[in-house]
């Protein structure tokens, strides 16, 4: 079940109430520049995939990102 479908789709009423729920589900405090900038959600997803990747144990397709459960520490440390 996808939460929030069609987030391209959003209006920017609707991005902001998304964007409170997921700072707050997630500990977060994003503001909706760093996510609605001038790039596209997808965009910076490509990018955090493509850089990932990079990572041993890290597998990442058009879709998903997988983590070996061996790399998992080693990803969460450089994300901290």
């Amino acid at each position: 079940m996808e939460l929030y479908p069609n987030l391209e789709n959003l209006s920017d009423r609707n991005r902001r109430m998304v964007l409170e729920d997921l700072n707050e589900r997630f500990e977060t405090t994003y503001e909706l520049n760093e996510v609605w900038g001038s790039t596209t959600v997808m965009n910076r997803f490509g990018y955090f995939k493509g850089h990932l990747s990079l990572i041993e144990g890290v597998i990442a397709d058009s879709k998903s990102i997988w983590i070996d459960p061996d790399a998992f520490n080693a990803v969460a440390e450089l994300l901290k």
